[in-house]
């Protein structure tokens, strides 16, 4: 909604700063700013692609087997081994 309306809706004079304008937007009714919206929509999306998306496998060529590693095990956490492996596929 414009600011215009929210003014009209929650009685604000018209002089009223857009900061207090956005907090009472965002407390009596449940208005995100246009950034945070964007951003929540975005956020969203990028979730369900992720959902959606061929889970992401490594190929080790000493013996040819795929591994699923979307899933970590625990020796899997180190960064240091994380970033050889990932060096090494490429």
């Amino acid at each position: 909604l414009q600011n215009s309306a929210i003014r009209f809706i929650l009685k604000l004079k018209y002089d009223t700063p857009s900061n207090i304008l956005h907090h009472e937007a965002f407390n009596k009714l449940k208005f995100l700013t246009v950034s945070n919206r964007l951003f929540e929509l975005s956020e969203r999306y990028v979730a369900g692609e992720l959902r959606h998306s061929v889970p992401l496998v490594l190929k080790d060529d000493s013996d040819s087997e795929v591994e699923d590693i979307t899933k970590p095990k625990k020796s899997d956490f180190s960064s240091k081994d994380a970033i050889e492996r990932i060096n090494a596929f490429f």
